[in-house]
């Protein structure tokens, strides 16, 4: 547990353009979704998990608890159904469209950075790398 509570950021990623069109994101919010370099942080109060995802433009926060469903509204207003279990040092969270699309993100934590796998249903899986920061 103690792996997955910090602050990290990214400092690279390999095939976003593409696992963002398998989502049907818009082009212009892709290309600002892409070259952003998000600072994402995860802290545990009892049970209950926060992560906050901070950019230039926006920062999103998300509450939960290990193992339940909640809903996670997008910016475009979509409003996805989540639920996160945790495997050893690694946080996945599965997540469930209106439309009936599925995405998994999977959070891999080590001492010294984190992976983020993003994979689409139809196989299009893209990865952001981060570096744990010191506050």
């Amino acid at each position: 547990m103690d792996l997955m509570c910090g602050k990290f950021q990214q400092e690279s990623s390999e095939n976003l353009d593409e696992f963002f069109r398998a989502v049907g994101m818009p082009y212009l919010v892709r290309l600002m979704v892409c070259a952003s370099k998000p600072c994402m942080e995860f802290t545990k109060v009892g049970d209950k998990w926060t992560s906050k995802t901070s950019t230039l433009l926006r920062t999103t926060e998300l509450s939960f608890v290990e193992g339940e469903e909640y809903t996670e509204k997008m910016q475009s207003g979509v409003e996805l159904k989540n639920k996160t279990e945790i495997q050893g040092d690694e946080m996945i969270t599965k997540s469930k469209s209106p439309d009936g699309q599925e995405v998994s993100r999977s959070f891999k934590f080590s001492e010294k950075d984190m992976v983020m796998t993003l994979t689409h249903h139809s196989g299009v899986q893209a990865k952001r790398y981060f570096k744990r920061i010191e506050e």
